[in-house]
């Protein structure tokens, strides 16, 4: 069952892959490792700063300077990613695009989540079998749930992971976690009880379009992505979920990142599309009236706030909307 598993290199965002490589791509000439280095800090800065807007508080340079030896000790490892992926070729210690990094670029300027595709297609069929070997292992089990008992990161728990099909160390686990959640192709939930972690993706022998926008060809199969949806099938799902979340009152202000989660598990969509549909259904006129509103973020209700506030959609001032409320439109 281990065979073809091994640990992964810790790169798990998105805007920092893409970042980088749109750095290299647009340099011309390439990058010289410590642009290279500097570039990433500046990125991993920036999403720190965004993280700490959303949850409305402020942190002194001198934190962000302590950060600096931290953040560039994972440099290596995402450079070893861009060159498995066919990303990168280094020259001479200068790093410079290839065919590859200039296609996805291309894309991401036409279409963000064919980017997606494009950059996820040379991940699964690169040398490192793991991020295939995981999506396959999620999508047989539809989903893995540590009870709250395991919580803690230790034996205990990787037992248990290893039990349920997925021969990692734990910090390889929740790296692909998080990568794969930035990436559209799963979701995980935490409550009191549970940590679910859930496929939002289909794969099949075949191509397979019927229901999703984009695929991706795996090494021994097709993954399908990224579900196809209405705005008024959406609304419909919406409130559905909004009305078991409030006992089945109308205007009742709730936490938008529960309503998110919830709408995700039960209709397997990832929060991405999620936040692209309500803000189109919040602006159009309809049966419904949709508020979304800007509120105080409770991390202390969980630890997962703070990435899950990070992707919320946000207003026209840059401030993220976590809270929603929904009325019935009285006409006359």
């Amino acid at each position: 069952m281990k065979e073809g598993w091994k640990g992964v290199r810790p790169v798990r965002f998105r805007e920092e892959i893409f970042g980088v490589i749109d750095r290299i791509v647009s340099s011309g000439e390439g990058l010289s490792i410590e642009e290279f280095r500097n570039h990433i800090l500046k990125l991993r800065l920036e999403r720190e700063d965004r993280r700490l807007r959303a949850l409305q508080r402020s942190v002194s340079l001198e934190n962000h300077r302590r950060k600096r030896p931290k953040l560039l000790t994972k440099v290596e490892q995402m450079i070893r990613v861009l060159w498995k992926t066919g990303m990168i070729v280094k020259d001479d210690e200068i790093i410079r695009s290839t065919t590859n990094s200039r296609k996805l670029i291309s894309i991401k300027q036409q279409d963000e989540i064919g980017a997606d595709a494009f950059f996820l297609e040379c991940l699964v069929n690169s040398s490192f079998r793991t991020y295939w070997l995981f999506l396959r292992q999620l999508f047989k089990r539809g989903q893995i749930s540590i009870p709250s008992s395991l919580s803690k990161r230790d034996a205990r728990l990787r037992t248990y992971i290893i039990s349920e099909g997925f021969p990692l160390d734990l910090w390889s686990f929740f790296i692909l976690r998080d990568l794969f959640y930035d990436f559209s192709l799963l979701n995980y939930i935490i409550d009191e009880s549970f940590q679910n972690i859930f496929a939002l993706y289909t794969i099949e022998d075949e191509i397979e379009f019927s229901s999703y926008k984009y695929k991706i060809k795996g090494p021994d199969a097709h993954l399908n992505f990224w579900p196809l949806k209405t705005p008024n099938d959406f609304v419909k799902e919406l409130v559905d979920v909004y009305l078991s979340l409030t006992d089945n009152k109308w205007n009742r202000m709730i936490d938008l990142i529960t309503l998110r989660e919830r709408y995700s598990h039960e209709y397997a969509v990832p929060e991405r599309l999620f936040d692209i549909l309500i803000q189109q259904v919040s602006k159009q006129e309809n049966r419904y009236k949709i508020v979304l509103s800007v509120g105080q973020i409770d991390i202390s209700r969980r630890s997962t706030y703070i990435t899950k506030a990070l992707s919320l959609p946000c207003n026209k001032f840059g401030l993220p909307y976590s809270l929603i409320r929904i009325g019935l439109v009285i006409t006359q």
